[in-house]
């Protein structure tokens, strides 16, 4: 019954869940103190039967020794069956965003001419609007620098993607 629910590629929502994380760290942490604990048991046993008075085959130590390489071999082979699915998942893992690079907003001083600089003075001098080009800057470098207008001033950030001068 187990095999016929066993996916051999879970989905991509599965394999990104906080609980398999979880579970797939646990059983390699585990195994890894198995494979120790299991080495450490069978120095402890060998060392019993190396410096023991009278040494013989049907001593405990040997039965325990066999005991604690079939812990190592099966806790081994739990471990890299769990490290193979973390690389597998890993793989699995979409691409991070590539962060963005701040658009350039562009200040540029308007020119005006000779002809319509009469008509700017008799609509007053609020009513003027100017063109800004900036390169290589943020929106908060551009309000940090617009900040010094007067309070009857208003401005509006429009980021565009153009070429300044040829570049």
């Amino acid at each position: 019954m187990w095999v016929a629910h066993w996916r051999h590629a879970p989905w991509a929502a599965d394999r990104q869940s906080l609980s398999r994380k979880l579970y797939v760290w646990a059983a390699l942490l585990g195994s890894v103190l198995a494979v120790l604990g299991g080495g450490v048991g069978m120095v402890n046993a060998l060392l019993q039967q190396l410096f023991a008075a009278n040494p013989t085959l049907s001593e405990t130590s040997n039965l325990d020794f066999g005991h604690y390489f079939a812990v190592i071999v099966v806790a081994a082979a739990v471990g890299v069956y769990h490290w193979r699915v973390l690389q597998a998942d890993a793989a699995a893992r979409p691409p991070k965003p590539a962060v963005a690079k701040p658009a350039p907003v562009v200040i540029v001083a308007a020119t005006s001419s000779t002809e319509t600089a009469p008509a700017a003075e008799v609509l007053g001098p609020h009513s003027r609007h100017y063109t800004l080009v900036v390169t290589d800057a943020t929106d908060d470098d551009v309000h940090q620098a617009l900040s010094g207008l007067p309070p009857q001033a208003n401005y509006k950030l429009t980021p565009t993607e153009q070429a300044v001068d040829g570049h």
